[in-house]
């Protein structure tokens, strides 16, 4: 057998044999330790994510701090407005009330569809349908019949017997 041959024989075998090994690895480790990584990475990415938010907060907290050091007038008008009251000095001016029922029920409704509750809504549609039993134990059984055709077609180059040389 030339070598050309041996070479393809043998990229053919790394090739099966890897797609068999990873449809073997795929069924084992779907069901576990793969949701449970998109489950980790999604956590971990919602924290980020949170502590950005808050980030956020703390340097508009911080402005408004300075704000009011700097222009103590500032604080008895954010007073009338967290508090809901109408100042008194501009009695001819309609101030919008900061509770509307609507309002509140349709911020409720956009943060529910914001992020989903159901915990295998972060991970992916395909890690989904192989953690099926059905489908992990089929992955299994051709993973296991690719390593064993593999093995069979392509494994070492049978090996001629050497001659016995007889003696004149």
């Amino acid at each position: 057998m030339s070598n050309l041959m041996r070479f393809i024989r043998y990229i053919v075998f790394c090739v099966f044999f890897a797609a068999g090994a990873g449809a073997i690895a795929l069924s084992l480790l779907a069901d576990s330790e793969m949701t449970a990584y998109f489950r980790s990475r999604a956590a971990l990415d919602k924290t980020l994510k949170d502590n950005e938010k808050i980030q956020n907060l703390i340097s508009q907290y911080q402005d408004q701090i300075t704000l009011i050091e700097r222009e103590p007038n500032v604080l008895s008008r954010l007073q009338d407005v967290a508090m809901g009251r109408i100042p008194e000095q501009h009695a001819d001016v309609v101030y919008p009330s900061g509770y509307n029922p609507q309002l509140t029920a349709a911020t409720r409704q956009v943060l529910d569809e914001a992020e989903p509750t159901d915990p295998n809504a972060w991970t992916p549609a395909w890690v989904g349908r192989c953690a099926r039993p059905k489908i992990r134990s089929a992955l299994f059984m051709s993973g296991a019949g690719l390593i064993l055709i593999t093995f069979m077609l392509f494994g070492s180059s049978p090996k001629t017997k050497p001659r016995r040389k007889i003696w004149p």
